[in-house]
């Protein structure tokens, strides 16, 4: 089943290259493409099982579960209205040491986004399809085509974790603790619960959502897929964390309005593919935050300009010298930043703090540099600048040191 709706002609594309453009996959990713591509002047038409060609704005859609957020600096100003507003932040490394960071952080306004593009397919005479479309076909459709179904692979590392979207019980006087109304980026102090053997040290992820606050456990990197067991450990791990913060009887005070369950293939690669691929089957999802959406953002108009540089007919972007550069320094930034990942989810709750602690005393520019953006130069520099807020003999670098080709290994590995 397929939506068309006729409108104006859409706007000719800028270069020479095809005029329409195939989304297969309809997640933020899919989304960011698809409104970019239509606001340049491309027809857009969108695949996805979960969408639903005959309603409108939102519903047509496919419906995301998650919550998304990014750092202040990746949301460039055309995506300003589908974020919220930019809020201070802050991290706890070690207990009762918290320090404010340098930028700001903005949550996702999904309905905004999902309707947006929505209506940009609409505008462009495209289509929705809700019918399943077999991988082989893809090749096969006429225009550009470029799938965002989302990581291609489970990944050697996850990122677990379990939230609720807390608010006090209606018709109370109760009102959420400072810390569950503060945005939060990691506070390391260890929950009441205690690690079993082999249970990956988690922190408190705090942000402001519509319907409430955002409480979520999480464990940043794992070398395990995340089972039932691990998420009822930090279900439980949450819950102490409530009663430590907002008192014994949080449950009379509080309603959970939803729950989030997180589970992020992280540091992922490429898709091999016979079309070009964008969003996390394209390798965005860092390996380092699990994040995924500040890329697409920042890479959207440079995979749109080299699009419309295509000769007509040609399914797949090519790159050029400068293009080889700069997969081979995105190459370097992953490579290091899973070396990274892998070092700090062998480590125990308090190495890991007192290695945040020297990682977050670093200027703000060496913070977005790790975090952020997708440059290997930019990353070993902060890497060895991290080194010297260290030491040598940091317990989380000494496996780097015995057994350097077992890291250098995992850090090159297409998973």
């Amino acid at each position: 089943m397929s939506w068309s709706i006729s409108a104006a002609p859409a706007v000719p594309a800028r270069g020479a290259g095809p005029r329409r453009i195939n989304v297969i996959g309809l997640g933020p990713a899919g989304a960011i493409l698809a409104l970019r591509a239509a606001e340049r002047g491309w027809q857009v038409h969108g695949y996805d099982p979960g969408s639903r060609p005959q309603a409108a704005g939102a519903d047509a859609w496919p419906a995301w579960p998650a919550t998304y957020g990014a750092f202040a600096p990746e949301v460039p100003d055309w995506a300003g209205s589908f974020f919220s507003p930019a809020e201070s932040i802050r991290v706890t490394p070690t207990p009762g040491v918290t320090t404010p960071l340098g930028f700001g952080y903005r949550m996702m306004d999904k309905d905004g986004l999902r309707t947006a593009a929505a209506k940009a397919v609409e505008r462009t005479g495209g289509s929705l399809h809700a019918e399943a479309i077999a991988e082989e076909q893809f090749a096969d459709l006429p225009g550009l085509t470029v799938d965002c179904r989302g990581a291609a692979t489970g990944g050697a590392l996850w990122q677990i974790a379990v939230g609720y979207v807390l608010r006090p019980v209606r018709g109370s006087s109760a009102t959420l603790s400072e810390a569950l109304t503060t945005p939060t980026l990691m506070d390391w102090t260890a929950s009441p619960v205690a690690e079993p053997g082999g249970f990956k040290p988690s922190f408190l992820y705090v942000q402001r959502l519509p319907e409430g606050w955002l409480a979520e456990e999480t464990i940043l990197a794992s070398t395990s897929r995340p089972t039932d067991a691990d998420f009822a450990l930090l279900r439980s791990r949450l819950e102490a964390r409530l009663a430590r913060l907002q008192g014994e009887g949080w449950r009379e005070e509080l309603e959970v309005a939803e729950e989030e369950l997180v589970a992020i293939p992280m540091g992922t690669t490429a898709a091999g593919s016979a079309v070009h691929t964008f969003g996390a089957r394209d390798g965005f999802i860092h390996p380092a935050t699990g994040y995924s959406v500040g890329t697409a953002l920042q890479e959207v108009e440079c995979f749109l300009d080299r699009a419309e540089l295509m000769p007509t007919g040609i399914r797949r972007v090519g790159l050029s010298c400068a293009g080889l550069a700069r997969r081979a320094n995105v190459t370097l930034a992953r490579a290091l930043r899973r070396i990274g990942s892998l070092l700090l989810a062998e480590a125990n709750t308090t190495d890991v703090q007192s290695f945040f602690a020297a990682f977050f005393s670093l200027p703000t520019a060496d913070q977005l540099a790790y975090l952020s953006g997708r440059s290997g130069l930019r990353t070993a520099r902060t890497m060895w600048r991290l080194r010297k807020n260290t030491g040598w003999t940091h317990p989380v670098l000494l496996p780097l040191y015995r057994r350097p080709w077992r890291y250098l290994r995992f850090g090159l590995q297409r998973n």
